[in-house]
């Protein structure tokens, strides 16, 4: 079946109305998303012809790198010239990702996690802005089942920074941009500090390792590749819905990761949908996505949020809104909710019951003192 392209300018299409109901009705949302969600807050498209970091790099480093994908490939960084260059990149991207913010998108993504529709985020973005917007980001993936990670990332993170030699990791902090953007990488702390202690002992040197990023190059492996093809299947089990985001569809790893979710997700009568700022579906991927929407990711979202804050007013009438954004209650809301309002009438029977009780008790009371005064009268007559 052909993919249904559709385009955000043209509002009234029959086919928005329908990707937007079926997002409404998804109870278990799974979402991949690329670098197209974040350049709204202030990180350009790497490979932007006229802003993109590619691009920026190339014309500093003339003759070294052909296209932006060798800037990542790790055979490639083998020259001093072309780590000076991927160090640029590094220290330069960081600098942007500190002064950028979460996106319209990554917090539709937070709602989406609020009103418990969504499964799991797996992205390609090393931003970390998904944890900005207030989603749980975990390097570290174990327990499958219990995994509490919401977002998976694919390609690693800059939030973190790994010795090439002790493998130690420290957090990628603004002080270390500026020895990155002069081409060079900084030295492991606790290499230096091993180090010392060795001279002082009078032992023989080792080597001191330095800092690279925590992001994977091309034909790296994931450090937790099998737990994420675990974590998939596991998600794969019960996605009824997959909406793609921000991406090209040319890294050959996620294409996989779309394809096996599409299955599962069409097994179950679900749809798959794909927003992109450009026409990026090809026929391969008929009977893959069912919709392309063309336009911004955040245009979308906007768009799309209007039927699901009318939704959230259906189901939760008394809430309000905060900074004109609806307030998403949560599942464990809903049924704390629920039970004060169980409970509430229960309260005014048991306060009513309480209300009759002492009227009763009262009541008694009186006769008995009654019935006592009737009995005390007698006595008096006697006595006297």
């Amino acid at each position: 079946m052909d993919v249904v392209k559709t385009n955000l300018e043209d509002k009234n299409c029959p086919q928005l109305r329908e990707v937007t109901c079926h997002v409404t009705k998804a109870k278990k949302c799974v979402v991949i998303t690329g670098a197209g969600i974040s350049t709204s807050g202030g990180i350009p498209d790497f490979r932007n012809k006229e802003v993109g970091l590619y691009e920026q790099v190339k014309r500093q480093f003339p003759g070294i790198f052909r296209t932006g994908k060798d800037l990542f490939d790790g055979e490639m960084l083998t020259s001093h010239e072309a780590l000076q260059a991927f160090n640029l990149f590094m220290g330069t991207l960081k600098e942007l990702i500190v002064s950028s913010s979460p996106t319209t998108t990554h917090y539709f993504l937070k709602k989406l996690a609020d009103m418990k529709k969504l499964t799991r985020v797996y992205t390609q973005n090393v931003d970390n802005l998904e944890e900005s917007a207030g989603l749980k980001v975990d390097w570290k993936l174990e327990k499958i089942t219990k995994c509490s990670a919401q977002v998976v990332q694919l390609h690693g993170t800059m939030a973190r920074l790994r010795c090439t030699n002790c493998t130690n990791n420290y957090p990628f902090e603004i002080h270390y941009c500026n020895i990155f953007k002069q081409g060079e990488a900084p030295w492991c702390p606790n290499c230096e500090q091993r180090e010392d202690a060795r001279l002082k002992q009078g032992r023989r040197p080792h080597s001191i390792g330095k800092l690279k990023p925590m992001v994977l190059l091309y034909g790296d492996e994931h450090p937790n590749g099998y737990e994420i093809s675990q974590l998939a299947a596991y998600d794969e089990a019960k996605a009824d819905c997959l909406i793609i985001m921000g991406t090209s569809l040319k890294i050959p790893g996620v294409k996989a990761l779309i394809k096996n979710f599409s299955r599962a997700v069409h097994d179950r009568g679900g749809y798959v949908i794909l927003i992109n700022k450009s026409d990026v579906v090809r026929r391969e991927w008929n009977g893959i996505i069912d919709y392309q929407i063309e336009g911004t990711c955040d245009d979308w979202v906007r768009m799309i949020e209007d039927e699901l804050a009318k939704m959230d007013k259906k189901r939760h009438p008394k809430d309000n809104s905060i900074d004109g954004k609806i307030r998403v209650e949560g599942e464990g809301n809903k049924l704390e909710s629920r039970n004060n309002e169980q409970s509430m009438p229960r309260r005014k029977k048991i306060r009513g019951n309480d209300e009759e009780l002492s009227m009763k008790k009262l009541k008694t009371s009186k006769l008995k003192s009654t019935t006592t005064a009737k009995r005390r009268r007698p006595r008096a007559t006697r006595n006297t």
